[in-house]
């Protein structure tokens, strides 16, 4: 659907997917320096989710771009399959060009958002009595930009990523390996147009 003749634009998305042998880790072998993982193939697989999302122009100056996306994925005996994966995931991000004197000036700002991931690690790969199940909570990332149209040809564009230096990890379920997320970081670009 679109509104404001055009300059926003919504969308809906429905989804189920059915899969079978799908790979998914069941556990780990080898010696703790050579730790190899191991996988099994589940079968009536159903990944079932929407998507919704909504961008443009709300105004000349004013832009948006949001979505929200959640699905369920589970195997025929109804176990959940790659855990590693956010259910629930929302965005929003805006940017504002200043008007008059200062319409070189574009600054914006947006919100990454998703909710809790796990996965099980294998027993060989954790010492005894821990538990074998490794979860990231929910967390939220914020974002900053601001853009300066020096000359129609020439910008300059600063951006700030993870504004409040969330702590935060991905996780991957080849050897039960979790990675630490980028900390709090600046980009400054500069564009010129040939």
């Amino acid at each position: 659907s679109e509104w404001f003749d055009g300059r926003l634009n919504g969308s809906l998305s429905v989804y189920k997917i059915k899969q079978d042998n799908l790979a998914q880790v069941a556990g780990a072998h080898g010696s703790e320096q050579n730790n190899e993982t191991y996988y099994r193939a589940a079968s009536g697989t159903e990944s079932k989710g929407f998507e919704v999302e909504l961008n443009g122009s709300i105004t000349p100056n004013w832009k948006l771009t949001t979505g929200y996306s959640q699905f369920k994925a589970t195997d025929a005996s109804g176990i959940d399959v790659n855990p590693e994966m956010p259910r629930k995931t929302a965005n929003v991000f805006t940017t504002y060009q200043l008007p008059g004197q200062w319409n070189g000036l574009t600054v914006g700002g947006g919100v990454n958002w998703q909710d809790s991931t796990y996965i099980n690690v294998a027993a060989r790969s954790a010492p005894a009595g821990a538990n074998l199940k490794v979860e990231q909570d929910d967390y939220a990332l914020v974002s900053l930009m601001a853009r300066y149209q020096v000359t129609p040809d020439f910008s300059a564009q600063l951006n700030i990523n993870n504004l409040f230096n969330k702590d935060y990890y991905g996780i991957f379920p080849a050897y039960a390996q979790t990675t630490w997320g980028a900390p709090r970081n600046a980009t400054l670009t500069l564009r010129y147009k040939f």
